[in-house]
């Protein structure tokens, strides 16, 4: 057993468990198997809420009513009962959940108006995580003499320690801040810290929030304040796929890959990997393994500055339920700032455009949306350029729902021959129809627009085409 002083000089890993893996008791013992197989003699250990909670909280913020969280609380005190030894511990426990129960009651009475503040919302959809790192912190010092280093266990306050201001590209982390809130947390302890991810705090110490699935960014925020060895986010697959399981047949796992494809990966639909991860990542050259709770001893996927490039495609994904909108006008050619107007007027508006290709020609320009925001695009688009459309220079807003975005992704298919033809081809094979078509000058991904109807027939037919052998 390691000394006190030993373990603060030793170096530290981050562990992430979402909220499938929390989901009951029987998952919460076999976490806490896997925190003291870890033979890190610091370890931070970041939660999520049991799953289904944070739905569960939202539903309670919209109704301003408790019935919807009422069947998690039946399931979080009887878990407590079965799996707290100590009766004190277990009274402690369900008193530290009446009493955040009853500060929801007061938010809700002192309400002035029908609508609740940002700070208060994030005080109510943050505790399905505070619950979570409170259970586990109480059932892993329960089972301290399972642990072969004997590590003390903590609870941290993740809202003292991560301070974010929210941007136009949503929350972005004080460094500064956070770096002297998580000093001044973590030097007080040695051993496991349990945090709760998702929650922050504002720079005004205001309660605030990472958004939805962000415990994977606040992994990440810890293990760049620490300098950590690794970040391994635990989950209920066996690692990245090359392509989603519920759409392709045959997928295998991705077992290493480079922050690029990862976030290309995850910015095209993959779920496994949340968007705003790498980053952090990626300055302090930390790597990510994905693994399965529930399968542990399957390699999964190392994420990291290099990859293999003798794979050429990493893997492929899609983006559901998008529209593809064409301004076509003849009016634009060769009049400079017209694409800038467009996406300036749709950044005011708050629409996020997915994907964008314009041909050379500047005849028309293209680009992808949500299907929910089409309205809003078509209202926007024709209120900026109401004179061009009113004069003839803009002749049609074409727009065209129900439809999904394919790509794939892969940095080994930078300068290799023949990537983009083998994917068209297999989309023709399919008989699928592709609606638009854009490439990075990176080349590391490639996507089609095809009807949603037509996506899994073409997905079936690129996932042969790229990954009919072994990818090892």
């Amino acid at each position: 057993m390691l000394t006190a002083e030993q373990m603060k000089q030793e170096n530290w890993q981050v562990y992430k468990f979402g909220g499938t893996s929390l989901a009951d008791g029987t998952c919460l013992e076999q976490v806490c198997g896997l925190i003291h197989q870890n033979v890190c003699p610091n370890l931070i250990v970041l939660v999520s809420a049991m799953a289904g909670v944070t739905d569960s909280l939202l539903k309670v913020v919209q109704t301003k009513d408790l019935e919807p969280i009422n069947p998690f609380l039946d399931l979080y005190q009887q878990t407590v009962e079965n799996l707290i030894n100590d009766p004190s511990v277990t009274r402690g426990l369900q008193d530290s959940l009446e009493s955040d129960i009853e500060t929801i009651k007061q938010i809700f009475a002192s309400l002035e108006s029908n609508q609740l503040s940002h700070s208060k919302t994030s005080i109510i959809i943050g505790f399905g995580e505070i619950w979570s790192a409170r259970l586990l912190v109480s059932l892993l010092a329960q089972k301290n003499s399972q642990d072969p280093l004997m590590r003390e266990v903590h609870e941290l306050n993740a809202r003292k320690i991560i301070h974010v201001f929210h941007g136009e590209m949503g929350p972005i982390v004080d460094w500064s801040k956070s770096q002297l809130g998580l000093e001044k947390e973590k030097n007080k302890y040695t051993g496991i810290l349990v945090m709760g991810g998702f929650l922050a705090a504002d720079l005004d110490t205001n309660p605030t929030t990472l958004g939805r699935n962000g415990s994977d960014f606040s992994a990440s925020i810890i293990a760049s304040l620490v300098d950590a060895e690794s970040v391994t986010i635990w989950t209920d697959v066996d690692g990245v796929m090359t392509g989603n399981p519920n759409q392709v047949s045959g997928v295998k796992i991705i077992h290493q890959m480079s922050y690029d494809e990862a976030a290309e990966l995850a910015y095209f639909g993959a779920k496994v990997i949340h968007p705003k991860m790498m980053s952090p990542l990626i300055k302090k050259n930390i790597p990510i393994f994905i693994k399965n709770t529930f399968n542990p001893n399957t390699q999964g996927t190392e994420i990291s500055a290099t990859t293999n490039k003798k794979q050429t495609v990493k893997g492929i994904t899609t983006i559901d339920n998008v529209a593809l909108v064409n301004l076509e006008g003849t009016g634009m050619i060769g009049v400079p700032g017209t694409a800038n107007r467009l996406y300036s007027c749709l950044q005011a508006a708050g629409v996020s455009v997915i994907l964008i290709t314009q041909a050379s020609s500047e005849h028309s320009i293209c680009f992808a949306v949500k299907n929910e925001s089409v309205n809003l695009v078509e209202q926007v688009t024709k209120k900026e350029f109401a004179e061009e459309f009113t004069s003839g220079d803009l002749q049609d807003l074409e727009i065209k729902t129900n439809c999904n975005i394919i790509a794939v992704v892969g940095s080994g298919m930078s300068g290799t021959k023949g990537i983009a033809a083998r994917f068209f081809k297999a989309i023709s094979d399919a008989g699928v129809n592709v609606k638009a078509i854009a490439q990075g000058s990176s080349e590391k991904n490639i996507s089609a627009v095809v009807s949603q109807s037509d996506a899994t027939k073409a997905l079936e037919s690129i996932h042969s085409a790229f990954f009919s052998q072994s990818i090892d």
